[in-house]
């Protein structure tokens, strides 16, 4: 039975997406980044078509290591195609909801929180890395919104506000109750002073706004 040309090549994508898919599923964080940085190239020379990045995006990030390595590349990389933020790019971060939500958001805090240390040490060069790496997880995280980025958020900006509350009295982030949430760890663990907490805060208010407030 003849086959055309198009459907020669829709099967032949479809193949690759999926050999794309076992052959990256199992990537360490150091991979994950190199094959992120070779997904950017490909896509900023157009050697690549939308559905196989696609499928390579949701592959890349179905794990913690794959994941984390791919924001590491994204988000403080040198490529233009991270300032775009295609479609391809969104569609295959969407199918991994929760684990991206977490990993954006808690690359949203503490860029927001080095740039303050960065800024007092007088290292602009530093400063510019913390501030690319906010202004793209708070663009991602506004084209990524969903519930469960809603809700984290909710959590988060309560967290954080007791946690300015308990800094502004003098005492240690350490007394807040580790117990209640992921994000009450995550702050109590990074130890965050008071300046670094209101930048965090504000970038995370920044989300429903058209601009990072950092700039």
């Amino acid at each position: 039975m003849p086959t055309s040309s198009s459907g020669i090549r829709v099967v032949t994508l479809s193949f690759c997406a999926g050999l794309m898919r076992m052959m990256t599923s199992t990537v360490n964080f150091e991979q994950s980044i190199q094959a992120t940085n070779e997904l950017l190239s490909q896509l900023h020379g157009r050697e690549i078509d939308e559905s196989t990045a696609t499928a390579e995006v949701a592959s890349l990030i179905e794990h913690p290591a794959g994941a984390r390595g791919f924001l590491v590349a994204y988000l403080s990389g040198d490529s233009p195609v991270a300032d775009e933020h295609p479609h391809c790019v969104l569609r295959g971060l969407r199918e991994s909801n929760e684990l991206i939500t977490d990993l954006l958001i808690k690359n949203i805090v503490m860029s927001a929180a080095a740039r303050v240390v960065h800024e007092r040490n007088g290292d602009e060069k530093l400063t510019a890395g913390s501030l690319k790496v906010n202004r793209r997880s708070l663009e991602l995280a506004r084209l990524v919104w969903n519930s469960v980025l809603a809700e984290r958020l909710t959590i988060l900006s309560d967290v954080l506000d007791r946690c300015i509350e308990i800094k502004k009295s003098g005492r240690t982030v350490s007394e807040l109750n580790t117990n209640e949430s992921e994000w009450a760890k995550f702050l109590a663990k990074g130890d965050f002073d008071l300046d670094q907490l209101e930048s965090a805060r504000t970038a995370v208010l920044a989300i429903n706004t058209y601009s990072s407030p950092l700039h």
